[in-house]
């Protein structure tokens, strides 16, 4: 069963937020460069290791994300745009000028930029995701950002239940669970 939701993240320093930020932005030029090697020809294998010399900032742990990733983009077009096509496209015309262009080329840069993803597995040492991991602190829940090996930030996660059928009812349910029954169950965060 997939389940998507949306929430907002809240950081409690303004060094956090830097840290967060080029974690971010070293997976997502990651990606892009896993998937220019997957066109190319390139193993896995070999994928891993050209990511680790191209991005030695990136933590290791990060990278066979940005490989399934990449290998998950649809190849309908010949090429791809990152970031958005339509984005890309208005903005490659000449109409749009001044703040309504400045606004739209910085939304197609952070939809660009600004993607980290972890892909979880239901294993006991990982508990549902090892890098992104949803945990209770204080009756609060926040997301636990994995940036170096033992090293973590910590997100507040801002979401409120909207109504009796919404899904975060059912996915803070399957969290509850596996906190107090132990039940892991692998949850992909991005």
């Amino acid at each position: 069963m997939y389940i998507t939701l949306r929430f907002k993240l809240i950081e409690n320093s303004k060094e956090d937020l830097e840290i967060l930020k080029n974690l971010i932005k070293f997976q997502s030029s990651a990606v892009r460069y896993a998937y220019n090697r997957i066109r190319e020809g390139y193993a896995d294998k070999d994928i891993y290791h050209l990511i680790r010399e191209k991005f030695p900032s990136l933590p290791t742990r990060y990278i066979p994300s940005a490989i399934n990733k990449a290998k998950s983009i649809n190849k309908e077009h010949e090429t791809i745009v990152f970031g958005n096509r339509e984005i890309f496209e208005k903005l490659c015309k000449s109409h749009l000028q001044g703040k309504q262009r400045e606004k739209l080329k910085e939304q197609w840069r952070q939809n660009r930029k600004y993607n980290l993803i972890s892909i979880g597995t239901a294993n006991n040492t990982d508990k549902g995701n090892r890098l992104l991991r949803f945990e209770k602190k204080n009756d609060e829940l926040y997301l636990r950002v994995n940036i170096q090996p033992r090293k973590w930030i910590w997100l507040k996660v801002k979401r409120q239940i909207s109504s009796k059928n919404d899904k975060w009812a059912v996915f803070l349910a399957m969290l509850n669970d596996l906190w107090e029954n132990k039940r892991y169950f692998p949850y992909t965060v991005e």
